[in-house]
């Protein structure tokens, strides 16, 4: 999905220990890419590694995002970072906003967002922000908030309560020390904890959290959509 390759340069924005860094690590080590690290991580420096290094991939937050905009701008650099071509974004959906203000400063970077969990080993589905050759790709609507399709090899479906269930060959086979964990039944469906829809395109939409829910006037409404 990404497209990571031998030519790559991938700074290391998110630590070791969380699912979003090893996972995309490895990505980049399976291919062969050079692998650049700073001890933590700061905004400042890793812009300037970004400018050191000629970095051409990285993963953000929406928190990373907005730092690396925010040090960008304070740093009062004229140039854009120009040698960046992928951004892998998780964590949260980025605003508008950001994403604009991201797209100016990475221009020949291809921005995709993924939502996932770690029990999922990561992704479950991707959606694509913005491709240099392309333009903006933001998918707009009422009911939620779009998180794209499923990813290889991920089944999604949501049960009749309107929660989203996620199944495939890298989800985890349950929590240690817990019987039963795994998932809604035999099957191995993993309930995610979310609520939403999948439209006519087969793109997920989030409303909130099940735990989130309020029942009001006999109606199921969501923080999320207030």
């Amino acid at each position: 999905i990404v497209g990571y390759d031998e030519n790559d340069v991938y700074l290391h924005t998110s630590p070791l220990c969380h699912i979003g860094g090893i996972s995309s690590a490895l990505a980049v080590l399976m291919v062969g890419g050079c692998h650049v690290m700073i001890p933590k991580f700061e905004a400042k420096t890793a812009v300037e590694t970004i400018r050191k290094h000629n970095v051409s991939a990285l993963i953000t937050v929406p928190a990373i995002m907005s730092d690396l905009i925010t040090s960008h701008r304070m740093g009062k650099y004229s140039e854009t970072f120009t040698s960046v071509t992928k951004i892998l974004n998780g964590g949260g959906g980025l605003s508008a906003e950001l994403t604009k203000e991201a797209v100016r400063i990475f221009p020949r970077a291809k921005l995709i967002s993924a939502y996932g969990m770690t029990e999922a080993c990561s992704s479950i589905t991707f959606l694509r922000l913005y491709d240099p050759t392309q333009g903006l790709g933001l998918l707009m609507g009422g009911g939620g908030s779009c998180v794209g399709k499923a990813a290889p090899h991920v089944e999604l479906k949501v049960d009749s309560g309107g929660r989203i269930l996620m199944r495939g060959p890298h989800a985890m086979s349950g929590y240690l020390g817990i019987q039963g964990s795994s998932s809604s039944a035999a099957d191995r469906w993993i309930d995610t904890g979310d609520i939403g829809r999948i439209d006519g395109d087969g793109n997920l939409w989030l409303v909130g959290r099940a735990k989130g829910k309020i029942k009001s006037g006999g109606e199921n409404i969501y923080p999320e959509e207030v």
